[in-house]
C-alpha cells in the first residue's frame, strides 16, 4: 500500500493498522533472482510514515454483516434468539470472550490517527472486562424473551478457550479507554438487528 501512495506522491503523516495479522511480522519473500528471503520487521521509519497497530477484541455492533459467518459473536446469537429459538453454546458455555462495540472501535482509530505521539508497538483495544459467552447468550436471551440458552457440549475445532484484550496501555498511550459494557453493546446491535427488514437465515 505504501509503495501505491508513494508512485502517486500521496503518502499520508500516519497510517493506523487494524489487523491482528499485521503484529506477526512478514511472510516470505521472493527475490528478483527466485531466493525466498524473510525481510526484517518495518520500522516507524518507513517511508517516513508512523505506523499505529491495534488489536481489536470481538467487535459487535450496529452495521455488521448479518450475512457473513466469520463477522463477531454476538449477531448470529441475536439471529437464533430474535425467533424465538433457545441458543447453542460451545462446550460448557463457559468460554471467555472481550466484546466491543464498533463505536469503541471508531473512537481508538480516531485516537490513533490523531494521537500526538504515536505509541511504539500494538496496542490492544476491547472492552478490558472478560465475559463469558453464556452471559452474553442470557443478555440476548432475554431482550428477545427467547428460552434460556443450552449447552450441548459442542466442540469448535481449531477455537481458543479464552481470549480478551489488556488494554491498560490504551488510556497511556492514546487517551482512549473504553466506555460501554456488554450490556450496552448487545443492546445497540439487536435493535439494529430488530430494524432491518430482511436478515439472511442461519
Amino acid at each position: 500500500m505504501l509503495d501505491v501512495v508513494m508512485r502517486h506522491d500521496a503518502l499520508p503523516g500516519r497510517i493506523v493498522l487494524t489487523s491482528s495479522r499485521a503484529v506477526d511480522g512478514e511472510g516470505a519473500w521472493r527475490t528478483a533472482d527466485g531466493t525466498v528471503v524473510y525481510p526484517a520487521q518495518r520500522t516507524r521509519a518507513a517511508l517516513g510514515v508512523e505506523p499505529v497497530v491495534l488489536r481489536f477484541q470481538n467487535v459487535d455492533g450496529p452495521g455488521q454483516s448479518l450475512a457473513n459467518p466469520c463477522t463477531g459473536i454476538t449477531s448470529p446469537l441475536c439471529r437464533m434468539a430474535k425467533p424465538g429459538r433457545s441458543i447453542p453454546l460451545d462446550e460448557d458455555g463457559q468460554v471467555r470472550r472481550d466484546f466491543i462495540l464498533i463505536d469503541e472501535i471508531a473512537r481508538a482509530v480516531h485516537a490513533a490517527a490523531t494521537v500526538a505521539d504515536a505509541p511504539v508497538g500494538p496496542v490492544d483495544i476491547g472492552s478490558g472486562e472478560h465475559q463469558t459467552i453464556a452471559l452474553a447468550a442470557e443478555l440476548i436471551a432475554e431482550h428477545y424473551g427467547a428460552p434460556a440458552p443450552h449447552a450441548p457440549g459442542e466442540f469448535r475445532e481449531g477455537d481458543v478457550r479464552h481470549a480478551w484484550a489488556d488494554v491498560t496501555r490504551a488510556p497511556e498511550v492514546l487517551g482512549w479507554r473504553p466506555l460501554h459494557a456488554l450490556r450496552a453493546g448487545i443492546t445497540a446491535l439487536a435493535t439494529w438487528i430488530d430494524a432491518q427488514e430482511h436478515i439472511p437465515a442461519l
